[in-house]
């Protein structure tokens, strides 16, 4: 929302029969400025545009966007080509602090609209999504030093209607309604995907989208700490929705990459391996959890930690729990 903020607009356009030329438009919004160049005419336009600032925090605010992440200057260019019911986005570059992007997007307007994507990141930084050991032990200390205690009175209190939709399983609606309305091909690829200093991976995804089915022709990641694949199919056209999943993953030490022990190259005794093959279905999240069948293998080593460790691991998730129990 750019209400209360400075902004300024500046046009250049002219009417040179049969074509609209738009030589310039620059729109700013505090620090953030797209510019472009555009050309429209007979149900036929092309153009370039740009989009630059120095807080992404500020563009996501701008766009209604609330995300715990961090705050990077950006930039983004694309060219712009509008043939009839087709419009296509392409070359499309992206950069978000040392994270990039690039590739082209096409939509098909249509009865049923056609979204097709191919994206490519060289590096992509996620690192914000797991958390360090110092921060998991400045909270714990936080928490001990905070006196923390619990009234045994409220253990039999009679639930509310919100607090029960706050359980462990809430009664969350699953949004796949969306998916009934385009048929879709998305492919997105990541050549280094940084989670730490010491965990890179690997990964490609290709999802494809028809009649309300989604699911995936590749879904794979090769890492440090992990590799493996996954196949996930979505039928949003049954009712309820219907839901399968498949993981199949080695070397994936999550304990020890949460803890601090970081196992070393060659240590049978680190070696882990999941296969997850699951099968449901459900109109929100409590439906869906309760008719899950299938079968979960996990199969690993024994390796030593620190009970530090462990209790810094398990402590938030069995707190979390217990909590919402």
């Amino acid at each position: 929302c750019i209400r209360d903020r400075p902004f300024s607009v500046e046009i250049d356009a002219a009417w040179d029969p049969p074509t609209v030329r738009v030589r310039k438009l620059d729109a700013r919004v505090v620090d953030n400025r797209l510019s472009a160049e555009i050309d429209l005419r007979d149900g036929f336009g092309e153009g370039s545009l740009a989009l630059t600032g120095s807080s992404s925090l500020s563009l996501y605010a701008l766009l209604g966007l609330d995300l715990d992440v961090p705050d990077h200057p950006y930039q983004a260019t694309a060219t712009l080509v509008a043939r009839g019911q087709q419009l296509e986005a392409k070359d499309i570059a992206v950069t978000v602090g040392s994270s990039d992007l690039r590739g082209h997007v096409r939509y098909t307007r249509g009865v049923k609209p056609v979204l097709a994507v191919d994206l490519q990141s060289d590096t992509l930084y996620l690192s914000h999504l797991l958390p360090s050991r110092e921060e998991m032990e400045q909270e714990e200390a936080q928490r001990r030093s905070g006196g923390e205690v619990m009234d045994e009175r409220e253990m039999f209190l009679e639930l509310s209607r919100e607090q029960r939709r706050q359980r462990v399983i809430p009664e969350t609606e699953l949004p796949v309604d969306w998916l009934n309305g385009l048929d879709g091909d998305l492919r997105y690829r990541v050549d280094d995907l940084v989670l730490r200093d010491d965990a890179h991976s690997r990964m490609s995804v290709h999802l494809v989208l028809v009649d309300g089915a989604l699911s995936t022709e590749v879904f794979e990641w090769d890492g440090t700490y992990s590799d493996g694949r996954a196949e996930l199919a979505i039928d949003a056209g049954a009712s309820p929705p219907a839901f399968q999943l498949y993981i199949n993953s080695k070397r994936l030490p999550l304990f020890w990459l949460m803890a601090g022990a970081q196992p070393q190259e060659g240590d049978r005794q680190a070696r882990a391996d999941y296969r997850v093959n699951l099968s449901g279905a459900g109109e929100n999240l409590r439906e869906l959890a309760a008719s899950l069948d299938g079968v979960i293998i996990f199969e690993g080593g024994g390796r030593k930690m620190d009970n530090r460790g462990m209790d810094l691991f398990l402590g938030d998730i069995l707190g979390e729990i217990v909590e919402r129990i």
